[in-house]
């Protein structure tokens, strides 16, 4: 039988690289199979789907999270930009009947929404995109790792309210999934799904001048390893082989980008994917905490090996697709670029090993498996 569903994301419907994006896959595959589906979002970026969105759209957010990255680092953006979304939400679901509504999936942790839904018996669940803030507080107090300026706080009383209210929770990794036990909530029901990807069938990795072009790709901040990543590259004293980092760089970094500054060290800001991995032969991503990080999915696409950590959430093997290390290592993660560095052979059946693998996740495939959990 078929479904109405309400879908709720604090993100830009259907816009490239957001948790918006995911949704509106979900959307499209849940309209194809015949099921009735609402949209609740910060914006819409979709002429498919009418969605409801708030008047301010997507800049209050973009301006709460500019703040945090270039002026005030250790501001608590998050609480504020829940707390409007969460407002604006709870109003709309007074306004409809939500009593036709088979089952609400959110993608934000909006705990007065939530809270209404459920004393009124409705079916919530939830996609956790990434790993809970809990674990940060954890590396910091336990391993004396420190995830950025700001983030290793108490964890938000928002977060833990929602899990505790909802009735399933969507994560795509089995990181993920084990960060909820630095929660309060216990025995929730967890569902594993994948992201995805599309696909580059020609795409092949070549190594020119026997130069080996290693990259990063993301926001350069603590939270994504680049502090290890700086000070393993100075440590190799490669001498052909260069590092490309892409990405907006957090005002937290600055002082150790100075300190570790090298000629074979580019930084580039944001380029086209295609510009980015078409160059590249290794992708290195030392990451602190993810979800599953879309740009591992990108550059196995590519045909790229990675470098990565457990923490990446990643579709990566150790020893077949790439290398996991240890977080927060800098001889490790040293040893791994050295690895590849030394061999060419390696990198590049790696490489193609990484292409294979992907080629099983699919952005359609990630939209199936979600339906079929949001249409049980």
């Amino acid at each position: 039988m078929n479904k109405k569903i309400l879908l709720c994301v604090n993100s830009d419907f259907a816009k490239g690289n957001s948790i918006g994006f995911r949704f509106f896959h979900v959307a499209k595959k849940l309209k194809k199979q015949g099921n009735n589906v609402q949209v609740i979002a910060r914006s819409n970026y979709s002429k498919d789907f009418l969605v409801i969105t708030p008047w301010y759209t997507h800049y209050f957010s973009r301006l709460l999270n500019a703040l945090r990255i270039y002026i005030l680092p250790w501001f608590d953006h998050r609480n504020i930009d829940v707390l409007v979304f969460d407002l604006f939400v709870l109003k709309q679901l007074k306004k409809i009947d939500i009593n036709t509504i088979d089952t609400f999936f959110f993608g934000e942790f909006a705990a007065r929404s939530i809270s209404y839904l459920k004393k009124q018996g409705k079916e919530v669940i939830l996609d956790l995109p990434i790993g809970h803030s809990g674990y940060s507080k954890y590396l910091l107090e336990q391993k004396n790792i420190r995830v950025g300026i700001g983030v290793e706080k108490e964890v938000p009383a928002y977060l833990d309210k929602t899990l505790n209210l909802i009735d399933q929770v969507i994560v795509p990794s089995d990181f993920v999934k084990m960060t909820l036990t630095h929660s309060s909530v216990k025995n929730i029901k967890t569902s594993i799904v994948p992201f995805g990807v599309y696909l580059q069938p020609n795409s092949k990795n070549i190594i020119k001048d026997d130069h080996v072009h290693f990259i990063f790709v993301g926001n350069v901040n603590m939270r994504k390893g680049v502090d290890t990543l700086l000070k393993a590259w100075k440590q190799c004293q490669f001498t052909n082989a260069t590092l490309h980092i892409y990405g907006r760089i957090y005002k937290e970094l600055k002082s150790i980008i100075e300190e570790n500054k090298m000629d074979s060290i580019i930084f580039y800001g944001f380029a086209s994917k295609e510009e980015i991995y078409k160059q590249a032969n290794v992708l290195v991503f030392p990451t602190l905490l993810e979800g599953s990080a879309k740009v591992v999915y990108e550059a196995m696409s590519y045909s790229l090996p990675v470098i990565t950590t457990n923490n990446a959430g990643s579709i990566i093997s150790d020893k077949k697709e790439g290398l996991i290390i240890p977080i927060a290592d800098v001889n490790k993660t040293a040893d791994a670029m050295m690895y590849y560095y030394k061999s060419h052979n390696n990198l590049i059946k790696d490489g193609e090993l990484a292409k294979q693998k992907v080629s099983n996740y699919t952005w359609d495939k990630y939209a199936q498996s979600v339906v079929s959990i949001l249409t049980k």
